[in-house]
């Protein structure tokens, strides 16, 4: 996250990428605080309109946090089997 600001600007300069936002992957012993930080993080971008963050196990506190899409196959197709 230290990065964030460094990495942006290199997608200005790309013309068939545009960056639309981010994808959070929680740390797994605190979901809530790394959903409530990237919250924070993309207020910072106001061209920024995509977070990606939330499973089916936390989907709510994702969506609560302001997440704009969530990866929800297990609930849709369960638990894969190998």
């Amino acid at each position: 996250e230290d990065e964030i600001d460094e990495f942006i600007p290199h997608f200005e300069n790309l013309q068939n990428i545009v960056l639309r936002g981010f994808m959070c992957i929680p740390n797994p012993d605190n979901s809530e605080r790394s959903f409530q930080k990237m919250a924070e993080i993309i207020k910072k971008y106001p061209n920024l309109d995509v977070l990606s963050m939330g499973m089916s196990n936390d989907l709510e506190l994702a969506i609560e946090n302001g997440a704009t899409f969530v990866r929800i196959g297990v609930d849709i197709f369960g638990k894969r089997v190998n």
